[in-house]
C-alpha cells in the first residue's frame, strides 16, 4: 500500500471544480530513454490542460517522496493497479502512456484514458514516428486538445440520484463485489461512499421508492470482528456480509 500512497503527493492536490472531470497523468513507461518518456508525460499533461472539461490532479514533491520510499519506476507502473491508484487519487480517469522503439529508426507512442469506476479504456490513440521526428511530434502533442467528449459514469443521465435517508442515493447498484473490511472505503467511485449501517437500513425501508434494489445483502461502511456488515434487503435485518454482496453508493 505504501507504494500507492506517494501518488497522493506526486499528483495531487485535487480541485473539485464543477463540471470538470478529474484526471491523473501517470509517468510514461517503455523501453526508450528517460528524457523521451519525461517529455511525453509533460506533453500529455499540457494537452489535457488545453482540453475542455478536465481538471488535472497536480504533481508535487515527487522526487522527495520517491527517494523517501525508495521507489523505482517499475514500482508504480503495473497497469493492473491503475484503477486502484485512481481511487486513491480521487481521479475519475487515469491517462496511461508508453513509448517503445519498434524498429531501429521508429518510435511508437501509445496513450489511453482509463475510467477509474469501471477499469474500461474509454479513449485511446497512438503515433508511430521516425526517430528524427520524435521531438516535433511530442511538441505537436502538447498543443492538441486531448480526449474530448468523454463522459464519466456519474455524469451519465441514465444513472439517477434520489435524496433519501439524509443523503443522495444512486438509483442503480454499482455492482456486486467480494470485499473485506479494508476495501470498504474504496468500493465506490470518486465522490461517493458506502452508506452507514443506519443509512442502509433506511434505504432498505424505502427500497421501493428509491428503486433498483435486489433482495440480497448490501454492504454498509461498517464492520464487526473483521467482517463487513450489511443489510439483507428482503427483511432489512443486519447481517455480516461474507462473500459477494451488492454495492449501492451514496454521497
Amino acid at each position: 500500500m505504501k507504494r500507492y500512497l506517494f501518488f497522493v503527493i506526486l499528483l495531487c492536490t485535487i480541485s473539485f471544480v464543477f463540471g470538470q472531470k478529474r484526471v491523473a497523468v501517470l509517468p510514461t513507461s517503455g523501453s526508450t530513454e528517460a528524457g523521451i518518456k519525461n517529455a511525453i508525460t509533460e506533453a500529455l499533461i499540457e494537452a489535457l490542460s488545453n482540453s475542455k472539461g478536465y481538471k488535472l490532479v497536480e504533481r508535487a514533491a515527487f522526487e522527495e517522496i520517491k527517494k523517501e520510499q525508495n521507489l523505482q519506476l517499475s514500482d508504480y507502473m503495473d497497469e493492473s493497479q491503475t484503477v486502484e491508484l485512481g481511487r486513491l487519487l480521487g481521479a475519475e480517469y487515469i491517462c496511461v502512456s508508453t513509448v517503445n522503439v519498434i524498429r531501429d529508426s521508429y518510435y511508437q507512442i501509445n496513450y489511453r484514458l482509463v475510467d477509474v469506476s469501471t477499469g474500461e479504456v474509454v479513449k485511446k490513440d497512438k503515433k508511430t514516428v521516425m526517430a528524427g521526428e520524435i521531438l516535433k511530434v511530442i511538441n505537436d502533442m502538447s498543443e492538441e486538445s486531448l480526449f474530448a467528449g468523454v463522459e464519466s459514469k456519474t455524469d451519465n443521465k441514465e444513472t439517477g440520484v434520489k435524496k433519501f435517508c439524509g443523503c443522495e442515493v444512486q438509483t442503480q447498484d454499482y455492482g456486486e463485489m467480494a470485499l473485506n473490511k479494508n476495501d470498504l472505503k474504496k468500493a465506490c467511485p470518486a465522490g461517493w461512499r458506502l452508506p452507514t449501517i443506519s443509512e442502509l437500513k433506511c434505504m432498505c425501508e424505502n427500497k421501493e421508492k428509491i428503486g433498483g434494489f435486489n433482495y440480497g445483502i448490501y454492504y454498509s461502511s461498517a464492520s464487526d470482528s473483521g467482517n463487513p456488515l450489511g443489510i439483507i434487503f428482503n427483511s432489512c435485518f443486519e447481517k455480516a456480509a461474507i462473500g459477494k454482496a451488492s454495492v449501492r453508493c451514496v454521497r
